[in-house]
């Protein structure tokens, strides 16, 4: 009877140590999968950013064109209207700068440019507020790029959209605010090259 209960106890410390293993081997594996579904999970994050990172400066550009066609109009309007004494727009003659940038803004907003540059603005503004929530680690210095990028090119796209000032102090600062913009845009498209994968 004694051997039989050493063989009982001898077979169940084996079964149990034989669960216990499989129990841990189990748990292992399933930690392992687990860990590769996380980091794969991560790599296609990681692709998916670095995608958006390279088509911002695109987005730029497309919204600044639209904001540069209404800027240009503008200079040119409020131009005429103060060397050349007059200006016309849709037949009419303006000789006062403020009534000619009003009707301009008028033909601007009847043709569709102000509501087209508007949403490419509004566009980029999302892109932007997509880029900025959930920046992967890897990502973050890349981000202070794009960041410089949004800034300085709002900064022209408002400006372009909204004339304030005098005609020079106008287009001195659509100029400037234009070639930090293009300077920020250069670096972005140098650093974020797109993706051939």
């Amino acid at each position: 009877m004694k051997k039989n209960g050493i063989i009982f106890a001898v077979a169940c410390v084996l079964i149990l140590g034989i669960s216990f293993g499989g129990y841990a081997f189990y748990n292992h594996q399933q930690e392992q999968k687990a860990e590769e579904a996380a980091a794969k999970k991560l790599k296609k994050r990681e692709a998916d950013y670095k995608e958006r990172l390279s088509t911002f400066p695109v987005g730029v550009i497309n919204a600044m064109t639209y904001a540069e066609k209404v800027g240009d109009s503008y200079l040119d309007v409020w131009q005429k209207a103060v060397f050349e004494d007059s200006v016309t727009i849709e037949g009419k003659d303006y000789s006062d700068f403020n009534d000619a940038l009003l009707a301009q803004t008028k033909l601007l907003a009847s043709e569709g440019t102000i509501e087209d540059a508007e949403s490419a603005k509004s566009i980029l503004a999302l892109s932007y507020s997509n880029l900025k929530t959930d920046i992967p680690a890897k990502y973050e210095e890349d981000f202070k790029t794009i960041k410089a990028l949004y800034n300085s090119s709002m900064d022209y796209i408002n400006l372009a959209l909204s004339p304030t000032g005098s005609y020079q102090t106008y287009s001195e600062a659509t100029s400037d605010k234009k070639t930090d913009a293009l300077s920020d845009y250069e670096k972005a498209v140098t650093e974020f090259q797109p993706i051939s994968e």
